[in-house]
């Protein structure tokens, strides 16, 4: 009793300094060298004591903490997670660090937050991302349980980790570009960018390494296949041909650029660093995998027109034509830390699904800041660039 009591009163100390960048490396050690029942304790403090706003502020520190941690326990987050009257705010946020914590033992609680849900196809707004991330992080901490989605406006990708696809109805809004009426066919949309753990998935399977995908697939016939796809839409995929020619090993050629780089390799933080014939390879191997072996189009870039109808589109005002919103989340606020990660104000790219406030309405996550996304289309007739969206 004497020695929690003293764990207890460590923890509640740091967490009084919690936030204050002078004492981080302190709280990095204390967390990497304390056992599971500190690292609970100093969890039930944290969240006891600091507003989920600032814990928000501070999701970089908080995300480091849970990574360096020695040993983890989930009974604190637990706890806060299911507390009567807590916010949807603080689900999200205890929904991320056991995400991040990735204990099968906390599965049991996550289940119950998602039975309280009304399930018949309402839910809404904050109750929607709650419930959605709920459902993922059942997938992760239990991958044997298939949980249906409340409005079906979802698949999850077995060949991708699992990824979740969001289903964007189509619609006619005015096109940013150029002013015009545009029409877009229903689509699905990954809920985050691709992920470097998803994308090593594809550099092994280059390698000829083991990878966790039930698929007859082999490279050689990858390859061959890559090889005819730039071949066959020399226009489309322009200078495709001479970028296959310029390395002979593939891995290499369609790695990342900052694989080894701290600030950019975590597993859960988007992959950058990678070419636009790369993204599309990329794409073509997801297809490959999913028809087993034949090159059809399941899986591709967004085109811009697409990806602006799904980061903006008023698809609540139904039967009218406009503009999008001026921001994923909205016409208003404007970017805050809370929105996204943008202008250098975290230093590095945060891991994808970071910013609940900046999802559309869908649930679609990190389309403004973070990362620079490729699309599939060209930016200039000339096809000399490739168009970019998102920011970071």
């Amino acid at each position: 009793l004497a020695g929690k009591q003293h764990c207890r009163e460590q923890a509640r100390q740091l967490v009084s300094v919690f936030g204050r960048n002078w004492w981080k490396e302190t709280l990095v050690f204390f967390i990497a060298h304390c056992d599971a029942r500190g690292f609970d304790l100093f969890m039930a403090e944290l969240l006891g004591v600091i507003p989920v706003a600032t814990l928000r502020e501070h999701n970089t520190l908080l995300r480091t903490l849970i990574d360096e941690a020695g040993e983890t326990e989930t009974g604190a987050l637990c706890q806060a997670l299911l507390q009567p009257g807590a916010s949807s705010d603080l689900q999200l946020l205890v929904l991320e660090c056991l995400k991040a914590v990735n204990d099968p033992e906390a599965a049991d609680s996550v289940k119950l937050l998602r039975h309280s849900f009304d399930q018949d196809g309402s839910l809404t707004g904050e109750a929607k991302k709650v419930y959605d991330m709920s459902v993922e992080v059942i997938r992760l901490l239990d991958p044997d349980e298939r949980v249906a989605d409340h409005d079906h406006g979802v698949f999850y990708n077995k060949y991708e980790q699992d990824a979740a696809y969001i289903r964007i109805p189509g619609g006619t809004y005015i096109y940013s570009e150029n002013g015009q009426e545009v029409t877009v066919e229903e689509l699905y949309v990954a809920r985050y960018p691709v992920t470097n753990r998803q994308y090593r998935s594809f550099i092994a399977f280059l390698s000829g390494k083991s990878v966790d995908i039930n698929t007859s697939l082999t490279a050689k016939e990858y390859r061959q296949a890559l090889r005819s796809f730039a071949a066959d839409n020399p226009d489309d995929a322009k200078g495709m041909q001479d970028y296959l020619q310029s390395k002979k090993d593939l891995a290499k050629l369609f790695g990342s650029e900052y694989d080894d780089d701290r600030k950019f390799n975590k597993d859960d933080q988007p992959v950058v660093g990678v070419s636009w014939y790369a993204a599309r390879a990329y794409c073509l191997w997801l297809s490959m995998l999913e028809s087993k072996g034949n090159e059809k189009g399941h899986y591709r870039l967004p085109t811009e027109m697409e990806w602006e109808w799904a980061a903006g589109g008023r698809r609540d005002k139904s039967g009218e034509v406009l503009e999008v919103r001026e921001y994923p989340w909205g016409d208003k606020p404007e970017p805050t830390p809370k929105h996204a990660n943008y202008a250098q104000n975290v230093g590095a790219t945060t891991p994808v699904g970071r910013y609940p406030d900046g999802a559309t309405p869908e649930g679609l996550y990190d389309m403004a800041g973070n990362v620079w996304e490729w699309m599939e289309n060209w930016y200039d007739d000339d096809k000399d660039f490739v168009a970019l969206r998102g920011g970071s």
